[in-house]
């Protein structure tokens, strides 16, 4: 069976190049390219505790990532 499709695009970057504070350490970014089917393409991807991020501000993140 063939590994499905997701409509992520997954990257290391900093934390702190998407906040509006600048702080945070290095982490794995998955950036959607099709926002209808965020839920479905998590659960088919990882098992791993994951946490959803709006547009970066308000958010205070460890230089640890």
């Amino acid at each position: 069976m063939a590994a499905p499709k997701l409509s992520l695009h997954i990257q290391r970057r900093t934390l702190a190049s998407l906040t509006t504070l600048g702080v945070g350490g290095d982490v794995e970014v998955w950036e959607l390219t099709d926002p209808s089917t965020l839920l479905e393409d998590l659960q088919r991807a990882t098992d791993a505790p994951y946490r959803i991020l709006g547009a970066g501000s308000n958010i205070l993140a460890a230089d640890s990532g």
